[in-house]
């Protein structure tokens, strides 16, 4: 390979057992180099949670537990002017049946060449790429099983090579109670990197086979879900490690995450992130320091796209919407449940469970506009209330429009007009609008 390849393999094989915490004598490093913001964040600790696009890359058995199609992108700016971007996307067909893949490269800044006498010459540059398929299945109510392809291939200056390997990956929920405090935990074990080597220069580099086992865990923890995740790596090239997560949801909008590795020669082996969540879209960043070699930061956004009407999935989303909105139903969470029932009704516009629901989140809101203001002496009091009441009427015309749109009588619609503003005008609330919507009717109130 002379001078200029050996400068390079040195180069990117030094960083790569960087990561990797050991230095060993496998080829294709970057294979080790985890993928995702979350996953990294919580110390690679993610054979047995690998339920997001990711799974693909940590355990194709969770795949199986994705219900709506995700992409994902990662790019990932690491020390010594490497970078990395990973493309993952998942696709479920049925209900415990997903195909999924991602593409991964890592490059390094072009570097000095020098010809044979030692001067300077072109610049070279070095590369990595994978590409893989994969399929994960629940087989059983509680058991998940998973195969990966992947074609990986590297440019190290003027040589390279390829070569196709596979992984392998169960997944097992142990428990599963949402009514405990111990709400779900589950094992996983996962095979990776299983196939012949990359030969250079008639040498063969093996992959960096390794073989993980896991248990991750969901607990409530006042009030706000937490996971909790446990890995044993046994890498075939170099000396095994233990890494553990953990990851805390604020009010299911912000994810808070720290993790640590062990065996990691540069840094402490801690790390962590932040994760920020909308209904369709995730932001995630991480970060992991790595001593006098520098930082290694990680960005990443997931969107999750809407299952197609009818479908087996959407059943299923629907019977969770509805699930959702009489819990937040029975803490008097009115906005909450109207929009976990507009969610299910999307999906299916005359579903009859959802349309009572919505009777009942009214007869709520209507209860709770029941006082007049009048009777509070406090300002502090009335003002509270006040804003109560406005939320509670938009909620209430928003109700009326829905059932305007679904069909009901004149008489149903003008009863319901005269009782929204009956109980709102006292108090000062604007029901102009259910005025006008009367008078077009031809009514009076």
């Amino acid at each position: 390979m002379g001078r200029i390849g050996t400068v390079i393999v040195l180069s990117l094989w030094g960083t790569a057992c960087a990561w990797a915490g050991e230095p060993g004598t496998a080829g294709a490093a970057f294979l080790k180099i985890g993928a995702g913001p979350r996953a990294t964040a919580m110390g690679e600790s993610h054979v047995a949670v690998a339920d997001d696009a990711y799974a693909a890359y940590w355990n194709p058995a969770g795949l199986s537990q994705m219900r709506h199609i995700v992409a994902s992108f990662m790019h990932h700016k690491s020390f010594q002017d490497i970078s990395q971007q990973h493309v993952n996307l998942a696709y479920p067909v049925s209900p415990g049946k997903t195909f999924g893949g991602y593409v991964t490269r890592l490059s390094v800044e072009p570097i000095a060449g020098y010809n044979a006498a030692g001067a300077p010459a072109e610049e070279v540059t070095a590369s990595d790429l994978a590409l893989a398929l994969a399929y994960g299945q629940k087989v059983h109510s509680r058991v998940s099983v998973g195969l990966a392809v992947k074609w990986i291939k590297e440019d190290l200056g003027p040589a390279s090579a390829s070569t196709v390997a596979g992984d392998a990956g169960a997944l097992i929920n142990l428990t599963r109670n949402y009514g405990s405090r111990i709400q779900e935990s589950r094992l996983g074990v996962a095979a990776k990197n299983i196939g012949s080597g990359l030969t250079f220069d008639k040498e063969e580099a093996p992959l960096p086979s390794s073989y993980q086992v896991g248990i991750a865990a969901r607990v409530l923890t006042a009030g706000q879900p937490v996971n909790v995740s446990l890995d044993q790596n046994f890498p075939t090239h170099g000396a095994g490690f233990t890494s553990f997560g953990f990851e805390y949801w604020v009010n299911g909008f912000i994810a808070l995450r720290t993790g640590f590795r062990t065996e990691q020669d540069a840094g402490s082996g801690w790390r962590g992130g932040v994760g920020i969540k909308a209904k369709s879209w995730e932001l995630a960043y991480s970060f992991a320091p790595f001593g006098i070699l520098g930082d290694s930061q990680r960005v990443g956004v997931s969107v999750r796209f809407k299952n197609p009407k009818g479908s087996s999935f959407a059943k299923e989303d629907i019977a969770d919407s509805l699930k959702k909105a009489r819990e937040a139903l029975s803490q008097q969470s009115y906005g909450e449940a109207m929009e976990h029932v507009e969610d299910a009704l999307k999906l299916d516009q005359r579903n009859g469970e959802a349309l009572a629901l919505m009777d009942d989140i009214h007869d709520g809101v209507m209860k709770s506009a029941a006082l007049p203001l009048e009777t509070l002496q406090s300002r502090a009091e009335r003002e509270r209330l006040q804003k109560v009441l406005e939320g509670a009427y938009r909620l209430s015309w928003t109700f009326y429009l829905k059932k305007k749109a679904q069909g009901i009588s004149r008489e149903e619609r003008a009863n319901l007009l005269r009782r929204i503003i009956a109980k709102y005008a006292p108090n000062g609330i604007d029901t102009s609008a259910a005025r006008r919507e009367l008078e077009e009717m031809g009514l009076a109130q």
